[in-house]
């Protein structure tokens, strides 16, 4: 089949390559270079005849992948900056008969490919070392036929960690953010297509997908942008004055940025305006607001979506301008925000609509996201949300956001327990008996569901690698051959008995925080670390926060912890739940639980140099209802995944959620922990929308004035 008759069934389903990412099994999954080359290439529609070029080909690895597919039909245009680079790939190409590979001599500012002419344009780990990214992009337009795409492979997920000046690019290393790539390629004239790092074997890697337009002789900037924006009529709903002056923060971009000038029009030239810039907008560090700006207001910028208000800001309304779909993660930004209203402040999200049923990541680089997302997203931070005034435009939408009151959860303490209702999820911690964590049982109010296993985050021992004659159980199906044994003990959830409790009470949540001492020493070795539990149940949330901390009494190599995490799963041939979920695997069916397997068998998880850790560590298994129906997940989530060391997911009579945590040395004196999110969702989206809010932290304060998770 030739290329060309490919690329017409493309055409007939272009709208696949602008709609959702088709989800792709493990069993699926490319496993090397080779194989995602020749996945991306048959979702883009890549085959026999096409022209190609490889930028930065290196040693011609992937070039000569493209060969194979391009056939003697096509060409692969082999380009590089060095010379004997080149021509070692002539030399290659030479060797193994692939005349159709073409050979490059570029320059760091221009290919020198030939104009208007090719099907596609890869580039794998190269874009980041480019000091001239956007006349680059420029070069590659004019050298794609309308219509041609081009693929850029690169690391560093999400929004650019490590703003580094262009220059030292080209010289070493020095990773580029997906969302700095998306503006740069959208703002140089390029259609965004698709993000199909799930066709691809290195888990780290993106990759994203544009195209050359059908129509235009030279690029002129975003094809995609919405129509002008005048928000007046959306400003004057929310009543924000003019005396005294008040303090109100725009977060805008694009023709968003006219909300500026209506904002001090509403507000008076007295009143203080907040420009919020985003790092998922960030190109540069310190870059200049966008024009249009306001000379007089302050601006702020968000780190890591995390944002520094001054104290002597209080918002009295927060403005999002065809903005809010670049929040990568917008759980903390949110927060921040809801601390910061005024008693009737208020938050608006005039935005572009988008499907409902797209991966989050594809409305910040599609431009358009889908009320609901927002919706969910707010209402995860703790705000009540309605629809808004008429919106501005045809394609975009306005919601309206206001903090949820919420009265403070129920608490009854007893001599054996502390019984909490957040007024969504009602939990018991026992004191006494089989202890640590929460009790099983714990309850959803909102489906009548309940946990499932004997508890969630319950705490076991302190152990280390290697085994010993401590009476550490070498049994396949419950321990695997995974060499362990105990440090101290004893495992504080069935050999405690008893600890001692504390419940501190806040205006929108509870807290307790457990404590215990270990007293037992394996191997001569003393005992004495202090181990220290919080939980936070804050008040409407099917969910709650906690961490734990351990000061170690002893110097250890590969120390560990071991706790359940979220629980144990109990079941009959899977009657209690219809699939579990994995974010460093993926769903798992029921079926898989029919037979008892070792943890090293099946679902293991290991932390490891050579691969990254998921982006999320989320766990969690799918109740049914009582009728049989699929009902919430209970899912437990380790916010820094970095900190997990090794997890089990395997059938011993009940699911088995082991999680192991630091799994390094440790000095005497040394603090070890995390922090977690236990609860009840609906959707995985659900999870990771709450998960973002609170990405990397490892630890909780708390006090009767409230709670820190950081």
């Amino acid at each position: 089949m030739t290329f060309r008759l490919v690329l017409c069934r493309a055409a007939c389903s272009l709208s696949l390559l602008f709609g959702l990412q088709a989800a792709v099994s493990a069993a699926d999954a490319p496993r090397n270079r080779a194989e995602s080359i020749r996945a991306v290439c048959e979702r883009l529609g890549i085959g026999e005849g096409a022209r190609i070029a490889d930028i930065g080909c290196g040693n011609g690895e992937d070039t000569v992948h493209f060969a194979r597919i391009a056939g003697v039909r096509g060409t692969v245009f082999a380009e590089e900056i060095e010379l004997k680079r080149v021509e070692d790939v002539r030399d290659r190409a030479q060797k193994e008969g692939l005349s159709q590979i073409t050979p490059v001599l570029g320059q760091p500012d221009d290919p020198r490919l030939p104009d208007g002419s090719l099907d596609l344009i890869y580039m794998h780990f190269v874009f980041h070392h480019f000091a001239k990214p956007r006349q680059m992009l420029r070069s590659f337009w004019l050298d794609l036929r309308p219509g041609g795409l081009l693929a850029i492979v690169d690391r560093e997920k999400g929004p650019p960690r490590d703003l580094v000046p262009l220059e030292r690019r080209e010289a070493s290393h020095h990773w580029v953010g997906e969302t700095t790539v998306v503006r740069q390629a959208r703002e140089t004239g390029f259609e965004f297509v698709d993000e199909l790092g799930g066709l691809w074997h290195e888990r780290e890697a993106f990759v994203l997908v544009f195209r050359r337009p059908l129509q235009g002789e030279a690029p002129q900037g975003d094809p995609d942008l919405p129509p002008p924006l005048d928000a007046r009529a959306v400003i004057a709903d929310l009543s924000i004055g003019s005396a005294p002056p008040p303090a109100v923060a725009a977060v805008a971009f694009g023709r968003g940025r006219a909300v500026l000038r209506d904002l001090r029009e509403a507000a008076g030239p007295d009143a203080v305006i907040a420009d919020i810039l985003l790092d998922e907008w960030a190109e540069a560090k310190d870059e200049p607001p966008p024009e249009p700006a306001d000379g007089a207001a302050k601006v702020l910028r968000t780190e890591k979506g995390e944002l520094s208000i001054p104290e002597d800001l209080t918002f009295s309304a927060v403005v999002f301008a065809d903005a809010y779909h670049l929040l990568w993660r917008p759980g903390k930004l949110l927060r921040a925000l809801a601390d910061r209203l005024s008693e009737n402040g208020v938050i608006a999200v005039i935005d572009r609509g988008g499907p409902e049923d797209a991966p989050r990541n594809l409305a910040s680089h599609r431009r358009r996201i889908a009320p609901a997302c927002v919706r969910r997203e707010l209402e995860a931070a703790g705000f009540s949300v309605s629809d808004g005034a008429a919106p501005p435009s045809s394609d975009r939408f306005v919601l309206i956001a206001r903090p949820a009151p919420r009265p403070a959860p129920v608490v009854r303490e007893t001599d054996d327990a502390i019984e909490i209702d957040t007024g969504a999820i009602c939990a018991r911690v026992r004191k006494k008996g089989y202890v640590s964590g929460v009790e099983a049982g714990m309850l959803d109010r909102r489906t009548g569901v309940r946990s499932l296993g004997f508890g969630l985050h319950v705490m076991d021992f302190l152990m280390g690698p290697g085994w010993r004659d401590d009476g550490y159980l070498r049994d396949a199906k419950i321990h695997g051959d995974l060499p362990k044994h105990y440090e101290e003990g004893p495992q504080i959830c069935t050999q405690a008995k008893e600890l001692p409790a504390v419940v501190i009470r806040g205006r929108d949540f509870v807290a307790v925080k457990l404590a215990f001492t270990f007293t037992e020493g394996f191997e001569g070795r003393g005992a004495g670390s202090r181990w220290e539990q919080t939980m936070v149940f804050p008040a409407g949330a099917r969910y709650f926060l906690s961490a734990e901390e351990i000061v170690c009494a002893n110097a250890a190599p590969g120390l560990f912890y071991r706790i359940d995490m979220p629980g144990h799963l109990k079941h009959r041939g899977g009657d209690t739940f219809s699939e579990i979920f994995l974010s460093y695997r993926g769903a798992i069916g029921a079926a898989e639980f029919g037979e008892d397997f070792g943890p090293d068998e099946k679902f293991l998880y290991r932390r490891e140099a050579k691969n990254p850790p998921p982006e999320r560590f989320i766990r969690a298994y799918r109740t049914k209802l009582p009728e049989g129906a699929p009902g919430p997940w209970l899912a437990g989530m380790t916010l820094d995944p970095s900190l997990v060391a090794e997890a089990w997911c395997h059938q011993r009579g009940y699911v088995c959620f082991i999680q192991e945590l630091c799994g390094r040395d440790v000095a005497v004196g040394e603090k070890i922990g995390a922090a977690y999110i236990v609860g009840f969702f609906d959707s995985v989206a659900d999870m990771e929308t709450v998960y973002d809010g609170y990405r990397g932290a490892r630890a909780i304060a708390v006090s009767e004035s409230g709670y820190t998770v950081k």
